[in-house]
């Protein structure tokens, strides 16, 4: 969402198909585009817009996009940029976050891997509708573990039981650039997208 100098506010995200029983298909067919009047609350436009071939080739691969496959719902909207003709630009990336967790006896271990992979630039035209599409290729990745000590205790008399219990946290171990994304610079009509490519960093 991004309110505008012309009092409107735009809407961008993304839409999927959905079934006979109505729930969504958990795929992303496309991505989307409303403009809101705050004056009168009125919808001035609503535009769908389908990925293209070639950007679900770059995403997929030409065998998955050939057979008519979607995206998986791994992407968010990073940032939306307002272009100098009223259009927009909108920057999509790959998210995921997994956990893991394991231990023995009261010491356990926590595990957090962030990816943050490649993102989509998607173009639009003032009226919604797709200018140009292309993908910026990249990979990030950062893990980290936390260790802690977990203790309780029990106290009961007659029909009571109390139960306490503490878990301390004894660090965090990991490595991965400091910062996962990136950060788009739009300047005179063009736009340049910077990232941290390197796991030192």
């Amino acid at each position: 969402m991004m309110a505008t100098a012309k009092n409107t506010v735009q809407l961008v995200g993304f839409y999927s198909s959905v079934r006979e029983n109505g729930k969504a298909n958990k795929e992303l067919k496309g991505i989307y585009n409303a403009t809101i009047n705050v004056a009168d609350n009125t919808t001035q436009k609503l535009t769908f817009n389908e990925f293209d071939y070639a950007t679900k080739v770059k995403l997929l691969g030409k065998r998955r996009a050939d057979k008519g496959k979607d995206l998986k719902p791994l992407y968010r909207i990073k940032s939306i940029i307002e272009k100098n003709d009223g259009g927009l630009i909108v920057l999509s990336e790959f998210f995921q976050v997994s956990f893991s967790r394991s231990g023995m006896g009261p010491l356990a271990f926590s595990s957090v891997i962030y990816q943050t992979n490649e993102v989509i630039v998607t173009s639009l035209n003032p009226d919604g509708t797709i200018a140009w599409s292309n993908v910026v290729p990249k990979e990030q990745q950062a893990a980290y573990t936390t260790p802690s000590f977990s203790f309780g205790a029990l106290v009961g008399g007659g029909a009571f039981i109390v139960a306490v219990s503490a878990t301390i946290s004894l660090g965090a171990m990991g490595r991965g650039p400091e910062y996962l994304s990136v950060i788009p610079i739009y300047n005179n009509g063009q736009l340049s997208v910077l990232f941290n490519d390197n796991v030192r960093n």
